[in-house]
């Protein structure tokens, strides 16, 4: 009988292959420190090939699109696999997985009474003992199994039992991992866990704790480069310049680029009169091998939104005088071009835009950089227990996810980002990423204000989020993904939930940063109408218009009492005041309060203004709403009788009746015992 020659070679050809996955290095804690330190390794496909996916608490209710209310279900907290007992404990299984895998990335926080307490436990391989076990918080983010970057918890200004905690120190096992947690008390605990799982047969040594020992070394060195942003020797790369050049309107800049090479730092420094609207206005587009695959407003691609802010990252760095760098590696095959365009109404000088380039030699694994930005401008939220999928970006082709940044204004007085990231890779029915909220997915927790930098995640700027003292404004999140980063065959599409307590207004730009082979494509375009919108300042820029507008008129309130001093409505004829009649309070000492009420229809928090008397005879007060103080030491007094409208600050009103107390601190005259207070009337604004 013939045989063909190709079914004769098959042996050998067997042979080749076998002998070449017992030669290859395995995967171990070694390797993938090493690949956290270098960037390069996110330009190219990964080789062995791996899969990104994530275990998580989410609701378990959230199971078909189509049902809004189970989709959105938000009871994200103590969502396990089972449960089952083990030498008499009763262990919370979060994580079982089979194959050569390693874990890239542990999120948590917890509420409850005993927040922080309990028992973590990882087994690795099927072993009945785990490899790692000790409480959670000392796990997890206190440093006891790694030290920072690798372990922490943000915000540092936050108590740490509200702080989102953070262990990215790799664990990789050659056949199992199955992660348990041991409850000391009830209470909510919240997890997002990504893990990597290799193709069968990819050799894979286990981590154990003598090995971390015995990488003490590698531990330090990865860490501190890590820490320090993996900043490539700038005096060692070629340095391509463009500008110093004023941008009128529609006018551009750039620096081109030819050969097979990589771009390896990327520095622009702009200046304009207004600097906020210059960083969403003014875009970088990037251009590799004759297809543009990057098209960001300034700000945004650097990482700060469009607020100049100092910022270190692991890819970016920026000053707040407008000094941004960048240090992705963009490497291309024949020509590369980096464009600034200005399509704002302001001239805007861009002071310097210097690319530093280095040799890089383009194969069938190299990837081309890719960034998109789009913005749901004056966006109308559900309201609560209500959401909508909001797409960050869509994908075909092959390729890898490595980021994102989302910036918004919150209009409303409540939590913006309950909402669930849900990340589909390579047309999957169900997200292989199902998330327990924003603020999770970017690191941190429980809707705080605090401002954080690491290497990995970011809320340089925060205002617009917090918790029960939420106020409306501008908030920064940003999430740099390494060992995490999401590798695609075919495409991936990203949403993320957009979960507002309250029915309001939002402007919601998300930036995603990714690398993909040539021909991939994205369903985000450049869209320079959108760039040109003015950014907001105040809520009324997202709003237009407020709400609600309660006017209450100070005459209507129900004053309660006053310590010393005489209160009552007065109506003064020929007066400057908007309104005839008014609340007064007379020859209040210090230290004396008083006390009146109103009515409110809901219970929210509420931007309060007030039409306020100014008179000679007026003295310096503390306002509060509630029990909270919402404005201190406001002087009353005037050498005229005036009556100004005035923010006074925010206050949680609840929905019925809405206690004010006037306390008397201070007057501006020296030898003045007394003083008074007047009311024309109260503005509440939702």
């Amino acid at each position: 009988m013939n045989i063909p020659n190709f079914l004769k070679e098959l042996p050998c050809i067997f042979l080749i292959v076998l002998a070449s996955s017992m030669m290859a290095e395995p995967i171990s804690l070694e390797s993938l420190l090493n690949e956290m330190s270098s960037r390069d390794g996110l330009a190219r496909l990964d080789e062995p090939a791996f899969t990104v996916r994530q275990f998580s608490s989410y609701d378990r209710a959230s199971v078909d699109p189509a049902d809004p209310v189970g989709w959105f279900a938000n009871r994200d907290q103590s969502q396990y696999i089972r449960t089952e007992t083990i030498n008499g404990r009763t262990e919370d299984v979060m994580v079982d997985t089979k194959g050569p895998g390693a874990i890239v990335r542990f999120w948590i926080t917890m509420s409850g009474p005993h927040s922080g307490r309990g028992t973590l436990r990882i087994y690795l391989d099927g072993e009945e003992e785990p490899t790692i076990e000790g409480n959670v918080f000392d796990i997890i983010s206190r440093g006891k199994l790694a030290p920072a970057p690798f372990s922490f918890g943000v915000s540092g200004e936050t108590e740490e039992l509200r702080r989102g905690h953070n262990l990215y120190l790799p664990i990789p096992y050659a056949k199992a991992c199955k992660i348990t947690f041991e409850r000391e008390a009830e209470g909510a605990f919240y997890y997002n866990i990504n893990y990597r799982t290799y193709e069968p047969g990819t050799p894979v040594r286990t981590f154990s704790m003598k090995e971390l020992k015995a990488a003490g070394s590698s531990v330090k060195r990865v860490g501190k480069a890590i820490s320090s942003g993996l900043r490539p020797d700038l005096n060692s790369l070629d340095a391509h310049q463009g500008g110093p050049k004023s941008l009128k309107p529609d006018q551009s800049t750039q620096v081109s680029l030819v050969g097979s090479r990589a771009i390896r730092a990327l520095e622009v420094s702009v200046n304009a009169a207004d600097m906020e609207q210059a960083l969403r206005s003014t875009v970088i587009e990037l251009e590799f091998d004759g297809k543009i695959t990057t098209w960001v407003p300034l700000g945004e691609f650097f990482g700060t939104g469009y607020k100049p802010l100092a910022l270190e990252s692991i890819v970016h760095s920026s000053t707040e005088d407008g000094t941004f760098s960048c240090y992705w590696v963009m490497p291309f095959e024949k020509s590369a071009r980096i464009r600034i365009i200005n399509h704002g109404t302001q001239t805007v000088k861009i002071e310097s835009l210097t690319a530093y380039v280095d040799k890089w030699k383009w194969d069938d694994r190299s990837l081309h950089f890719n960034a998109t930005w789009h913005e749901l401008y004056q966006q109308q939220t559900p309201g609560a227990r209500n959401a909508i999928d909001v797409n960050y970006v869509s994908v075909e082709g092959a390729g890898k996810y490595v980021g994102d940044t989302l910036s918004l204004f919150n209009s409303g007085f409540a939590w913006w980002g309950e909402g669930d990231e849900k990340i589909y890779v390579d047309g999957e029915d169900f997200p292989s990423h199902f998330g327990t909220g924003t603020e999770d997915y970017y690191g941190y927790a429980w809707c705080r204000s605090e401002t954080f930098q690491t290497p990995f995640i970011l809320q340089p700027w925060g205002n617009g989020s917090g918790n029960r003292d939420c106020t409306s404004g501008y908030v920064v999140n940003s999430r740099w993904r390494m060992l995490d980063s999401i590798p695609f065959n075919k495409s991936i599409d990203f949403y993320m939930e957009l979960w507002h307590w309250l029915a309001t207004k939002v402007n919601y730009a998300p930036t995603a940063f990714f690398y993909a082979r040539p021909g991939a494509h994205s369903n985000r375009a450049a869209d320079p109408v959108a760039v040109s919108y003015p950014v907001p300042k105040t809520r009324l820029d997202v709003l237009g218009e407020y709400s609600t507008n309660l006017v209450i008129e100070g005459e209507s309130v129900k004053s309660v009492g006053a310590v010393f001093g005489q209160v009552g409505p007065q109506s003064l004829d020929g007066s400057n005041w908007s309104s005839g009649k008014q609340l007064w309070w007379r020859a209040g000492r210090i230290d004396d309060s008083m006390m009146f009420t109103f009515e409110s229809p809901d219970r929210q928090r509420h931007e309060i203004h007030a039409g306020l008397t100014f008179a000679p005879e007026y003295g310096i007060v503390d306002i509060t709403i509630n029990g909270d103080l919402v404005i201190e030491g406001l002087n009353l007094y005037s050498p005229k009788l005036e009556t100004r409208e005035l923010f006074l600050g925010y206050g949680r009103l609840t929905g019925g009746t809405n206690f004010v107390t006037i306390t008397m601190s201070g007057f501006e005259q020296q030898g003045r015992i007394r003083g008074g207070f007047g009311l024309d009337f109260l503005r509440i604004a939702k």
